[in-house]
């Protein structure tokens, strides 16, 4: 089955359904997002596929005020704007280039799964054993990541 961002067409019924799911869990009547909403859910490519979507939709209903989907409650990555490889790599060799884009890469799935390192590994395509020795090498500090995520 193809990746989402390469059927942008099923996403109207799979954010509606997901809403509609989600927000009998959290027993709230949710609405119709407007306009602003929509375009930023329909024009983001979900790298997670359907569980980023899934974690997405959720977190909105879960911020939701009286089944209100606002802009706000976006993550922020459907915000971030990545710079050009020439600018943002120049000067680099292809290892720090590389190991700049795993980490971030890294550090970006944990943000989507919540710090799961249970989960995070199969988006990867990586071993647990793996995972742990990147955050490793890469000095990544899980503690201090769901810190900074309990605060947004």
């Amino acid at each position: 089955m193809p990746p989402l961002r390469e059927r942008k067409e099923d996403l109207p019924e799979l954010i509606r359904f997901f809403l509609k799911k989600y927000g009998a869990e959290q027993e709230k009547e949710m609405k119709e997002p407007d306009a602003e909403v929509w375009d930023a859910l329909l024009a983001y490519n979900y790298k997670g596929n359907i569980r980023e979507l899934k974690n997405v939709i959720e977190r909105l209903v879960v911020l939701s005020e009286d089944g209100t989907v606002s802009l706000e409650d976006l993550p922020d990555q459907f915000f971030e704007k990545k710079m050009p490889v020439k600018e943002s790599f120049s000067g680099s060799s292809l290892k720090e280039v590389r190991v700049q884009a795993e980490k971030e890469l890294i550090l970006e799935v944990l943000q989507m799964q919540q710090c799961k390192t249970k989960e995070t590994p199969e988006h990867l395509g990586i071993s647990e054993r793996q995972l742990f020795n990147k955050l490793k090498e890469y000095e990544i500090d899980l503690k201090k990541l769901k810190m900074k995520q309990k605060e947004k």
